[in-house]
């Protein structure tokens, strides 16, 4: 039952789905003051309700083909379901919702080599469903005991494992990303190229340097010495920047190589070699990260360089990344020339 919504999910002999929901007055034990059964599913057992913000939702194991049907009710009835497939096994499964509305689903197959699985699966609506992962645990014995899921704040589902001989009891926590919606393959537009965010992850923008070539070290004048970064979050997130030099290489079909013995008649072309990088937290709105031309105790040497922008928010989920093209000056401009 649910605490805020009085009704209870039950499977008739016959294997029917069904509940009935409180009338609200009366005593709770008194079957007169429940409505009349209702069906959800003719095909359909071991029933989960989960409440929070995105409304009450029924889990049930469906067979033919093996599933978990997921159903939002609607204030009167349970609507049509949302399929998760799942392997052959006989599951047993469960149904959480965490404070910020997303659903967790996890379930057990008994596989006969290698012992029971867990798997599991999230949604931010009970329709749109992330590709179902293997939950990684130590399984005590042959036998597993009991499981018990929940969901807790920050998208971050939970399971409690217990030793099938009751002695031992393991926690595993993994998060619980927003359900992608259909799009491109990640990081790319079916059209020009040029990278793309995906929908719920971190957006940057307006990339750019006060400098775009500067000198490193003490010997370099003030108004020469290091540069800002600045660019704006659509949300908070760790900012990764990821430092490239440029250097040359010789074409190889579609792609530009270390230039070699064998490839030194080939046509010149210029390629990226990573020198480093370094992360900081970033803020939704203006952010500004100072950069003096080292990484670590490495200053950057004279030459041409590529920064790469990525930000990386608390779910995982990853921006398209943005570049900006620098130079690194001597502290003598003249030895430039």
């Amino acid at each position: 039952m649910n605490p805020t919504t009085p009704l209870v999910t039950f499977n008739f002999l016959d294997g029917t789905a069904a509940f009935r929901v409180f009338g609200g007055t009366g005593e709770v034990n008194d079957a007169a003051n429940w409505s009349p059964a209702q069906v959800i599913a003719r095909d359909g057992e071991y029933g989960q309700l989960a409440q929070g913000p995105s409304g009450l939702f029924s889990q049930l194991d469906a067979e033919n083909p093996k599933r978990l049907d997921v159903r939002r009710y609607n204030g009167s009835t349970f609507g049509a379901p949302t399929s998760i497939p799942i392997a052959e096994g006989g599951p047993t499964s469960y149904l959480a919702q965490d404070p910020g509305g997303m659903l967790f689903s996890l379930w057990v197959e008994n596989s006969v080599i290698g012992g029971p699985r867990m798997r599991y699966a999230s949604s931010p609506d009970g329709v749109s469903w992330r590709t179902a992962q293997l939950l990684a645990f130590n399984t005590i014995d042959r036998q597993m005991g009991e499981v018990r899921a929940g969901a807790a704040p920050d998208h971050l589902g939970y399971a409690v494992v217990d030793s099938g001989q009751g002695n031992a009891r393991q926690v595993y926590a993994v998060p619980l990303a927003p359900a992608p919606a259909p799009t491109p393959p990640r990081g790319t537009s079916p059209g020009d190229g040029t990278p793309q965010t995906p929908p719920g992850a971190p957006a940057i923008s307006a990339p750019s340097l006060t400098r775009s070539a500067f000198c490193v070290g003490r010997r370099c004048p003030g108004s020469r010495r290091g540069t800002t970064v600045r660019f704006a979050l659509s949300k908070p997130a760790r900012v990764r920047l990821r430092i490239d030099r440029r250097v040359a290489g010789r074409r190889d079909g579609d792609r530009c190589r270390r230039p070699t013995r064998r490839n030194r008649n080939a046509r010149r072309c210029s390629r990226y070699v990573k020198v480093g990088g370094f992360s900081r937290p970033g803020t939704a709105g203006a952010n500004r990260v100072r950069f003096s031309g080292k990484i670590g105790n490495r200053a950057l040497r004279r030459g041409r360089y590529r920064l790469t922008i990525t930000a990386i928010d608390a779910n995982s989920a990853r921006s398209a990344p943005k570049r900006i093209s620098f130079r690194v000056h001597p502290p003598n401009p003249a030895r430039d020339r």
